[in-house]
This record gives C-alpha cells, structure tokens and sequence, in this order.
C-alpha cells in the first residue's frame, strides 16, 4: 500500500511505545504528538534542547535574538554572520567597517580603534611656502576628535616668539567629524604678514579623541607669499591708469599704483580696473557712466576707492566688454552692477545698477562679462549664460535673448572666458568649445568667417587645453597643459604672434613651452602673457604704450617687459595692469 494512517502505534503485546530498531524507516506522512530525540523534543510547541546541542551545520532558521535559543553551548564548524563577518575555530574575522557601540578588552589588534590619535594631513603643507596671507589652516586625523582645553595659537617665526592670534577649540576652531577624515580647521581674523615664517602651535590637550585621550603636542610652519604690488601703463583717458593724474596722461612703460602692496588679483571692464588684495577688499577706479565701479553714483574716479567688503575674490573674473562690472566672493555668491539694458546684469530687469546686487545661487566659481551680458560656472560644472543674444553667445542653440542666467547644457564645465562676442569654455577632459560670433575665425573651426554658432562645438580634437584668454574683440588664445600657446582670430595688429598680420581661422602655435597666464585687450588687440619663470611678454597693438616697451609700436611676436617677479596681469580696451613682487 501507498500509505498507512493510524491513531496510535503500540508495540505487539498491545500496550507501551514501540521501539523500532536501529535503521527502520518510515516512509510516507507520519503524524505524531510528540517525539524525542535524544536531548531533544519536539512537540507543536517546537523544538527544546537541553545540554549542549551540536550541529555540522551553519544554517539555522528563526530569531536567535528574541530568545527562542537560550543557554548552553552551541558549537558550529563555521557561521557567516554577516557579509563581512566569520566565526569559525580561528576566532572572528571581519573585513571592511565594523561598527560597534562599545567593545571589551584593549582594542589592540582592531584597526581603526584603540589607535593613538595621529595628525594625517596638514594644510598648508609643513613647509609650504608662498601661501596666502589669510589662509584656512586645516589638520585630519585618523579617527573622531572633540575639544579637549587650551588654545591652538599662530606665532611668527617660532614657538618662543610673538603669538599673532590665540583660537579657542570649539569656538573659533571649527572640528567636523562628519567627513572623509575627521579635521579641525580654523581661519586667523586678520591678514598675516607678507613674506613670513608662522608657526602653528596646538599643545597636548587641546585636542583629544572621543574617549578623551590627549593627543600630543603638534606643531608646524608655513611661509606666506611676498606682497604683490601694483603697476599700470597705457592711456589715461577715463582715469583708469589709476594714479590720479589728468585725463590725457599716457605712460608707455610699467609704473606702480600708489605705495601699497597686498594685491591678489586683477579684472576689469573696457575703461576702469577692478582689483582685490590680500585681505578680500575690492577697489575700483575710472569710467563710471554707468554706475560700473559700484560707489552707487556715476562719478569717475582716477585713483582707487573701495567697494564695500572684505570677501571679494577676482581671481576667475574675466571682462570683455565695458560699461558692465561682475565679481565673486569667497561665499560662492556673484555679484553685478553697472548697464543692465536689456538683462545684460542677470537680475532679470534692465536696470543699471550703481552698487553690487547678487545674481542668484551660491556655489558661483567663475564670472565672465561678455559684450552682451555674462556668463558663469558653478560648482556642479553646470554653464550659465545670459543678456542678449543677436549672435547666439548665449550658446542656447537660439537667439533668445534672456535677463537672469540659462543653463547650457552639460555638468562637466571648468572654465569659461572669451571675446566681446565669441565664448570660449573648457571641460573636465579637457576638450575646448566656442560659439558666438565669427567675423574674423575667432572660433577656430577653420570654416568661414561671419558664421556664428549658437551652441558650443568642440574646437578641433584635442583633449589637453589647460587656460584660456580673456578680452579681445574678435580673436582668442589658450593655453595647453604642455605650456604651449596657441591662438587664433583677427591678425591685424600682429597678435597671433606669428611674425605676420595674416588671420587664421584655426589655433597656430606661438613659440615657447613655459607660457602660464594668458590675457587679451579689446582696442588694440593686445596681447600680455606670463611664463611660468615670473617673466612677462607682450605683442600685438602697442598704441598709447599699451604693451609696456616704452614704445607705442606694433610687434607681431612676443617681446619681454623687464622683470622677473610678474605674477598676473589684465589688458583691456586701452590700458594694462599687473601685479608683481
């Protein structure tokens, strides 16, 4: 028969549990009440063991945590607890990060705790030199850190000498546990002193680890950079050579702004500078017919004024156009005033400002004033343009014109510069585009002038492009990560550097391999670079004295400016500006 059901299976006197012998089989279904093995039970109420239950297997079903195996020893040849954890003969291995709420015993052979808490990585780097005079000073760890007592001071020159600022842990010493590595960081509430060895001093106790160890005394220096001073050359015809001299002054030849020092970066539009120092403040001087030095009146001025502030930051600013003024601050905010016609400013109005007002957002990281209106980048690598766009600079594939920032496609811009009319952009990869206007084969494409292009085409194949150019009115130039040069465009004044006055419709090399910052003028199509020894080199238009050779003659190859210490310069319509040691 296939199957057998009965009540009750007694044995053959008719009374008491059989006893089937060893290696019996039941086959089938069989129901039962109860039945025990060995030490064990198994009833419907489960399975209850008794004494020391042991399984070659590591496989069991149910909830070990609410109790349903208590007591006794239970031994298994291996147990997977979790992913990255093992239990065998050989003890517990862990791999990976295992996080626990406390642990027993000294925690010496965990990696990650019961470590002595060590200094990882220093910022700046011990030894550094030529660092900004009003640095954030950063230091990780190798696990969580709090405030312990005593404050971490900044001394000059050595340990034993004048304390410039004692930081409070905790208050004036910011510590995040929350990134990659644990840090403390903290930012000294006045600017340095210039060309300066600071020794950082945080003594023993001043910070422990989350237990409350001490960690040991640590130390290090730094060396700031050498103030950089103010120069200005050109023509003086809205008093932007800055050195409160009549209008029709002209000087053909590097000559210092005032006595201060302390400048850090340089920008501005067709006929007034926009400078920034050390200590974040901004100052502006000549032609302000539009309200573009920010002063919140149309005065001109011929030496420099401050705008309000002490968070600007101009070092990736670019202008090309004039009437207009933009700047970022060290907030991530962007800022513009000046002409507003036709949404040129980004506030989605056309109101000429004569203060900085912001243009939405707070992770700006590159500002760039075109002939029609600007443009930026942020921090996401997203592209933003706005103003007018007759020639499509507004790269939107259209000639819409918009008053508050519209996105290019794309996440992966890095820098954005360009001409009065033609944009140019550089990506993660390093590839190069343009778009915009085309009259004289500043695009680059090697195809016919006065075509323009209203979204961005790559510009040849090329994967290396490094810096690019700002200003000029109808040619460009970049920069490639190799220290060459290239530029291309509009070849009247011989600034393609090529020897000649021929135009070119696509990239040339201009000779050399060391070449660092790369600026270009509007009026004259002037060119200034700086190599990478700290000499600077000028070409092109040299009208008004523009290109500082203590001439006004046009040189179509590059020539050097005397000294060996430039650090930044900017050419716009008719004047230069640069900063050296």
């Amino acid at each position: 028969m296939s199957e057998l059901r009965v009540d009750n299976i007694v044995d053959m006197g008719g009374s008491g549990a059989p006893k089937l012998r060893k290696g019996a089989n039941v086959t089938g279904i069989s129901t039962i009440t109860q039945a025990v093995v060995g030490n064990a039970t198994i009833n419907a109420g489960g399975i209850n063991a008794t004494g020391i239950v042991t399984s070659t297997s590591n496989k069991f079903v149910g909830d070990f945590a609410s109790g349903n195996i208590t007591a006794g020893v239970m031994t298994a040849t291996s147990s997977v607890v979790a992913s990255n954890i093992t239990i065998n003969s050989g003890g517990v291995n862990a791999s990976g990060i295992v996080s626990a709420t406390s642990y027993q015993g000294s925690g010496a052979n965990l990696t990650g705790i019961g470590l002595t808490i060590t200094p990882l990585i220093y910022s700046p780097t011990v030894g550094a030199t030529n660092q900004a005079v009003k640095p954030t000073i950063e230091l990780s760890f190798n696990q969580r850190i709090k405030a312990g007592s005593g404050n971490i001071s900044l001394r000059m020159v050595g340990a034993g000498s004048t304390i410039i600022e004692n930081f409070s842990v905790g208050s004036s010493v910011t510590i995040n546990n929350d990134g990659t590595l644990p840090k403390l960081s903290f930012t000294p509430t006045n600017s340095l002193s210039g060309d300066s060895v600071i020794f950082v001093d945080i003594p023993s106790g001043s910070i422990t680890t989350i237990d409350g160890t001490s960690m040991s005394a640590t130390n290090w220096t730094f060396t700031t950079k050498i103030p950089l001073k103010l120069f200005t050359w050109g023509t003086n015809n809205r008093g932007q050579l800055g050195h409160n001299q009549a209008d029709s002054l002209k000087i053909s030849s590097p000559t210092q702004v005032g006595s201060s020092s302390g400048w850090n970066a340089l920008t501005g539009e067709a006929f007034a500078v926009l400078a920034t120092k050390d200590n974040g403040q901004l100052w502006v001087w000549g032609d302000n017919d539009h309200g573009q030095l920010g002063q919140n009146n149309n005065v001109q001025y011929s030496s420099p004024v401050q705008i309000p502030g002490t968070t600007w930051n101009a070092t990736n600013v670019y202008h090309a156009q004039e009437n207009a003024a933009m700047c970022l601050k060290t907030d991530g905010t962007l800022w513009s005033w000046g002409y507003g016609s036709y949404g040129r400013g980004g506030h989605n109005d056309q109101v000429n400002y004569s203060s900085p007002v912001q243009i939405p957002g707070t992770t700006w990281t590159t500002a760039y004033v075109h002939g029609r209106g600007g443009g930026g980048i942020k921090s996401d690598g997203t592209l933003w343009m706005w103003g007018v766009n007759n020639e499509g600079i507004l790269g939107q594939n259209d000639r819409t014109s918009y008053s508050s920032p519209k996105q290019i496609p794309g996440t992966t811009w890095s820098k954005l510069g360009g001409g009065t009319l033609t944009a140019i952009a550089i990506k993660t990869d390093g590839t190069a585009w343009t778009w915009g206007y085309n009259s004289a084969g500043q695009l680059g494409h090697n195809g016919p002038s006065n075509v323009s292009l209203s979204s961005p085409t790559q510009l040849g194949s090329s994967t290396d492009w490094s810096k690019i150019s700002n200003g000029g009115a109808n040619f460009l130039s970049a920069i490639k990560t190799d220290g060459t040069l290239w530029s291309w465009g509009y070849n009247y004044y011989g600034g393609q550097g090529q020897n000649n006055r021929t135009q070119y419709s696509s990239p040339v090399q201009i000779p050399g391999t060391t070449w660092s910052i790369i600026r270009k003028g509007q009026g004259y199509n002037t060119n200034m670079v700086i190599k990478t020894d700290g000499t600077m080199w000028g070409w092109g238009g040299g009208g008004d004295g523009m290109i500082g050779n203590n001439n006004s003659i046009n040189i179509s190859s590059p020539v050097q400016i005397p000294g060996t210490t430039w650090e930044n310069v900017m050419v716009n319509a008719n004047w230069t500006a640069a900063l050296k040691q």
